[in-house]
Formats: C-alpha cells, sequence, structure tokens
C-alpha cells in the first residue's frame, strides 16, 4: 500500500504563489508531526526548505502559528477558552490539509494502477451479537470504514458471509469520484 502523502512536494523554483507555498509548508508539517517520520523524511523536508528561499520563509511562517499555539495558556486560565478555540481550528485545518494529502494519493493510486474499485473489509470483526455493547464497539466497527469515506467518492458496503459464529460480515467497495455507476455494477456483481 502506498503512503497516505506524496513522497515528496514539489520543490518549485520560486514561482509558487505564497499560499500553494504555504500549502506545501503545512503538508511537511503535517508529514513531521504525523509520528511516522523518518530521517528520509526530515532530509527531503530540509532539501524543500533549502530549494529556494521563498520555501523557508513559507516553513517559518507555518512554524510561527504551531509555536504560538504551544505558548498559549491553558483551560481556566485567562484568555484559555479563546486560545482553546484557536488550538482546535488549527488541529482542525491540519486534518483537513492530512485529509486532502489522502484524497490526492487516493486518487492517484487509483489511476496509476487502473482501479475501478479498492476492495477492503467493512469491519475489522464479525458484526457485534444484538445483545452486546454496541457503543463500545462502534469506534472498533468504524475503524475500517472511516478512511474510504473520506475520499470523497462512492463507497458501498456488500454482505461477504458469516463468521464462525453465525454473525455477518462485509467487505466494503470504494470507487472514482463521479463514478458511482460501475462502482454499483461492480458490487452488483459480486
Amino acid at each position: 500500500m502506498k503512503a497516505a502523502f506524496p513522497s515528496t512536494p514539489p520543490t518549485g523554483d520560486g514561482t509558487a504563489t505564497a499560499a500553494e507555498l504555504l500549502d506545501q509548508a503545512i503538508a511537511w508539517a503535517v508529514r513531521l508531526g504525523s509520528g511516522s517520520a523518518d530521517e528520509k523524511t526530515h532530509d527531503e523536508c530540509g532539501a524543500w526548505r533549502a530549494a529556494h528561499p521563498s520555501h523557508e520563509q513559507a516553513w517559518q511562517q507555518v512554524q510561527a502559528v504551531e509555536d504560538t499555539f504551544r505558548q498559549v495558556p491553558r483551560m481556566g486560565e485567562a484568555g484559555g477558552a479563546l486560545a482553546h478555540g484557536a488550538l482546535q481550528a488549527a488541529t482542525r485545518l491540519r486534518a483537513q490539509q492530512g485529509r486532502r494529502l489522502f484524497v490526492e494519493e487516493f486518487e492517484r493510486t487509483m489511476e496509476d494502477e487502473g482501479l475501478a474499485a479498492l476492495l477492503a473489509p467493512t469491519t475489522l470483526d464479525v458484526a457485534p451479537p444484538l445483545s452486546g455493547d454496541h457503543y463500545a464497539q462502534r469506534p472498533i466497527l468504524l475503524s475500517a470504514v472511516r478512511p474510504l469515506s473520506q475520499t470523497g467518492g462512492p463507497v458501498i458496503s456488500i454482505p461477504a458471509g458469516t463468521g464462525d459464529d453465525g454473525l455477518p460480515v462485509g467487505v466494503q467497495l470504494a470507487g472514482r469520484r463521479g463514478d458511482e455507476a460501475a462502482l454499483l455494477q461492480l458490487a452488483a456483481s459480486l
């Protein structure tokens, strides 16, 4: 499976707009802050920053925003509620950036590999019994559905039999954006 982020954002020659450079700098910040960035990723970010003075300037702007949010008061302190709201907005912005990169990689993979759909389990386990604690099981049940639901394309879940205990299992098909008809046709053939 390919990574959720491009292997290297474009380095450019200084002709990118300020907004494009900020998007690239945010993408690097998301990658480095993801918890899975290795030494190569850090080196690639350094190379991107060194490629042009405008890259370093965009990087410094993103770092200044992050530094500001690291220094905001905690809840209960003066201004804490406002600072907390601003931090939530910054977190939401980073999540949206990460989602955009995920969608771009998903679409690129579908195109590069010539895929009409991607097949994945609907859940990581069989359906819970009716007498089970559905609220406690919900995060586990949705963990396989959420990623493909973020692609912006059609996703359909179809029955795929039962487990050893007779409870149902399913698979999901995720298709290309705007290609619902092909996905439904493929689902019907299974």
